[in-house]
């Protein structure tokens, strides 16, 4: 059987690799591809890995607005992870 960390530990582990990319030693999208994997690892890990995949949200492009939108029509609660949302709009 394997050992199994504690929740409080996976959640430092998860707020600390979130907290490199706030101080640029971790590129933002390797993150966001570590939380994503972390939420489909346990179940329990799920709302933590959410919790930081939506705390600061960047739309960059179309895809990224469309992509937010749709995960948001599908699952609003995960509006109320958001704390800050950044816009870049081109011409």
């Amino acid at each position: 059987m394997a050992a199994q960390l504690p929740l409080e530990l996976v959640i430092k582990i998860l707020e600390e690799e979130y907290l490199l990319t706030l101080t640029g030693a971790s590129p933002i999208h390797d993150t966001l591809d570590t939380l994503a994997a972390c939420a489909l690892v346990c179940r329990s890990w799920t709302p933590i890995a959410r919790r930081l995949l939506y705390l600061r949200i960047y739309v960059l492009s179309e895809h990224t607005r469309t992509s937010l939108f749709r995960a948001l029509e599908t699952r609003p609660c995960l509006g109320n992870n958001i704390r800050a949302l950044e816009v870049h709009i081109s011409s």
